[in-house]
């Protein structure tokens, strides 16, 4: 090959109505272009979502004391129940404290709770003292967890669960339950059941979404400068507390309006990213604005561009072995593949748009490869739950790896799945093109299809969609094995019709001939996943900001096991699934059902990367400990190693929890209670971390 030649990746267009609209942009520069302006960076955005905010308790004035009509806050399903205003003197029959209604009942009537309490109270105090000792809590809490339909946590000793309890609610310290106490016990206790027929809500769309208040000087240490755009530029970046490296692109608001992006492109993509929850699709953590920049901050990508690995090993003289280019092509598939469930196609799939989390080389072991889908900034998003159609005209992507009818402007998300043939194409193609750069050098041109100008179609366009009827020229492929150019014609197959899915893709022969290890759950994390959490509120409100800012890097291992759950290949676990694979490890089918339910964080019946993730934290320690470390340092705004008032607070404002559902009992005084272990005021580390460890310890299936 001639000295300094480079990958050609072709320019990137952007236009929204026939091919002969489109603007040139500098001769295959990698740069995208727009009928607005010529060559136009990558757009960022800031979508800001707003939670829905949480309706007071509306108590009703009446001479009796009344029945609180049942308020649903953001994150709880709504019941259609519609209690009439009674005083507790008109409630005939003790409400039932297994559904939604009952226990709502009970909760927000405090004579009806009270009463509830001194009946089991009576009942389980034998010698009649009028206190409850540790021997008839041991008999009482059994009973009254199944007359709530709880399950009773599993644990060696038997007697450690109740010691626990009494430890809790025994506030006076004299060893045993008054009436009062143990009404607080049956608060309490009635919450967990809530939390169970009426699991809080989450997301890590509700987590990210929303720009990070302040700027990122606060958290970060801007360090090495990677790279820059036409208005933007890309820094490492380290986190404060952490001390984790981050990747920070600074987009200058004002220069990318007037280079044709909107800031509706810059809403958009933060949209998406906030949207996308999936090993192989680039990670947002947070976002930051202010008057002059957009500050996205995103997972570090240490390994490079796949053109940059294409371009090495040619340059060695060396092939990239298939079995990595299988693996590499298998999470592409299965990350476009959710991104197609999820209504997004990208648009703009190339060889510099797909990122490695490490260096490849001829001597990677193939476990080491992980493949990222970056830079979705020309995605759209399509079909019903996006109230949109499923087909689209508006052009946009790089003219190298667009499908022939987006170039005809009527296209769908198939769109995407020629791209990625195209990219496969480049892999196995040995004869690649040279052309000048037009500055003394030449640039390799591996691509299926080219542009071919002529007078009277100077961009080239018709002359490629010409191209693109006869066919890829599969005779460039001469080291290619028949399953792989079966694959590559089945995905360049000009009929979008005809041509497969990502996940028909991901089932080819090719891919079954190169995996050559099958990934299951391991026993830690079977036991992490069925595992209960009483306090459902605290703990998901922990896990998921604890998962949603853990680098893939530090989770490879659950990376794997969620694809390998992922029967289908469509990025995203079903409960179904989950509960098959449970099943087949030995779980109790009723166990496996309760566990994916409770996998579910969102109940939206699939369980996506981070909801498995936080799921898994218990597995190991290690994990565990920097979970709580992530979650305990984005609390800790004034980095004095310990949470106030004020920073507890800040967990209900910045939509951990008042998304899911904060109950009318919980206040934040009573929140530091439960953290709060030597009564201080603050909570330190090490009570944040005890509050998980023995909770989550104690409290397994």
């Amino acid at each position: 090959m001639p000295g300094g030649t480079t990958l050609l990746q072709g320019n990137r267009v952007r236009h929204s109505n026939s091919p002969q609209g489109y603007q040139p942009a500098t001769a295959y520069d990698g740069r995208r272009a727009s009928a607005a302006s010529p060559v136009l960076a990558t757009p960022l955005s800031p979508t800001t979502y707003t939670a829905a905010p949480s309706a007071p308790i509306q108590r009703l004035s009446a001479q009796a004391p009344a029945v609180v009509q049942p308020v649903y806050t953001a994150g709880y399903p709504q019941s259609n129940y519609q209690p009439a205003v009674q005083s507790p003197s008109q409630i005939q029959a003790e409400p039932s404290p297994k559904d939604v209604n009952g226990i709502l009942l009970i909760l927000n009537n405090r004579q009806v709770l009270s009463q509830f309490a001194k009946k089991h109270f009576r009942r389980a105090d034998a010698d009649g003292n009028g206190v409850l000792s540790l021997e008839e809590l041991d008999k009482l809490l059994p009973q009254f967890h199944e007359s709530l339909g709880l399950n009773m946590p599993v644990q060696e000793g038997g007697d450690i669960m109740v010691r626990q309890r009494l430890r809790k609610f025994d506030r006076n310290g004299d060893g045993v339950l008054g009436i009062e106490e143990f009404e607080e016990l049956c608060c309490w206790t009635l919450w967990r059941k809530y939390e169970q027929v009426a699991p809080p809500r989450m997301s890590r769309t509700s987590l990210v979404g929303d720009a990070t208040l302040g700027v990122p000087s606060m958290y970060y240490n801007v360090q090495q400068h990677l790279g820059a755009g036409a208005f933007g530029t890309v820094n490492m970046v380290q986190h404060k507390q952490l001390q984790v490296n981050r990747v920070m692109k600074t987009i200058n608001i004002a220069k990318a309006e007037a280079s044709g992006s909107p800031l509706s492109l810059l809403h958009l993509e933060i949209k998406l990213l906030a949207m996308l929850d999936h090993p192989n699709v680039l990670r947002m953590y947070e976002w930051y604005n202010d008057t002059v920049n957009i500050y996205l901050i995103t997972d570090v990508c240490a390994g490079g561009e796949l053109m940059d690995i294409v371009k090495d090993h040619v340059e060695q003289g060396v092939p990239i072995k298939e079995a990595i280019v299988a693996r590499i092509f298998s999470q592409i598939l299965e990350a476009i593949g959710y991104c197609h469930s999820k209504g997004v196609m990208h648009k703009d799939l190339k060889l510099e748009n797909i990122m490695l989390s490490k260096k490849v080389t001829p001597t990677t072991a193939l476990e080491d490869v992980h493949a990222i889908v970056i830079d979705v900034g020309l995605a759209e998003l399509f079909g019903a739950q996006h109230h949109k159609g499923v087909r689209s005209h508006d052009i946009a992507g790089s003219p190298a790896t667009m499908a022939p009818e987006m170039l005809k402007g009527d296209f769908s998300y198939k769109c995407d799945v020629w791209s990625i043939g195209c990219m496969l194409f480049c892999i196995f193609n040995k004869s690649p093109q040279f052309l000048p750069d037009g500055k003394g050098g030449q640039i390799l041109y591996a691509y299926p299809f080219m542009p071919q100008p002529t007078a009277q179609d100077p961009m080239g366009m018709m002359g490629m969609v010409a191209a693109m009827q006869r066919g890829p020229p599969m005779h460039l492929l001469q080291g290619a094995g028949p399953p792989v150019q079966s694959l590559i014609q089945s995905m360049l197959n000009v009929d979008e019709r005809a041509r497969p899915t990502p996940a028909q893709c991901a089932q080819s022969q090719w891919f079954s001939l190169q995996n050559t290890f099958e990934i299951c759950f391991s026993q830690e994390q079977v036991e992490a996943l069925t595992k209960e959490h009483e306090n459902k509120l605290l703990w998901r409100s922990m896990a998921l900001e604890a998962a949603s800012q853990i680098p893939v890097s530090k989770v490879g291992q659950l990376s794997k096991a969620f694809k390998s759950a992922d029967l289908n290949k469509d990025g995203q676990v079903t409960n179904a699934e989950m509960v098959a694979v449970l099943t087949r490890h030995g779980v109790a089918q009723d166990v496996a059902q309760r566990a994916a339910n409770a996998a579910d964080f969102n109940q939206d019946g699939a369980i996506e990367w981070s909801e498995f993730t936080a799921s898994c934290l218990p597995m190991c320690k290690e994990l565990f400990a920097i979970s709580l470390q992530t979650a305990f340092a984005n609390l800790d705004k004034n980095f004095d190693g310990s949470l106030d008032r004020k920073e507890i607070m800040s967990l209900v404002e910045n939509g951990t929890v008042d998304r899911m559902h904060l109950p009318v009992s919980k206040t934040v005084e009573e929140m530091l209670t439960e953290l709060d272990a030597d009564g201080s005021g603050n909570i330190s580390f090490q009570e944040f971390y005890n509050y998980f460890i023995n909770t989550d310890s104690a409290f397994g299936t």
